[in-house]
């Protein structure tokens, strides 16, 4: 099972509390990680880009996910990672992108798109 809480120095420690001692009841390992909140992308956000992707896939004669990467790689470009000793990279998701991320992604690809001639359509 997952647990996950949100915690704010404005409001009580109470609820995260609550979230480890429900983990610690199970009596289960659990591991505990704190980071940074990031709003993620929203549904709308995701519409959004992939009815524009679809719009220049039809336009270039590209397939929506060649497109997809397209716009990935050349607006976000890749993450790095090590396997085994090896660097290794990777183009970037747009699901672990936040809302602001999105929204700049969202108007490099509109931009693209303008340059074809195209609207976006959405869903």
């Amino acid at each position: 099972m997952k647990y996950r809480a949100l915690t704010n120095p404005k409001f009580s420690v109470e609820p995260t509390v609550n979230c480890v001692r429900q983990a610690w009841d199970t009596g289960a390992i659990h591991e505990i990680i704190i980071r940074p909140f990031k709003h993620s992308r929203s549904l709308e956000q995701n519409n959004m880009f992939h009815g524009l992707c679809r719009s220049i896939a039809r336009e270039t004669g590209n397939t929506v996910s060649e497109v997809k990467d397209y716009c990935k790689e050349n607006f976000l470009g890749h993450s790095s990672y090590e396997f085994r000793g090896e660097l290794k990279h990777r183009l970037v998701s747009t699901n672990e992108l936040t809302t602001d991320q999105m929204a700049d992604l969202i108007g490099h690809t509109e931009a693209l798109a303008s340059q074809l001639g195209l609207k976006n359509e959405q869903s």
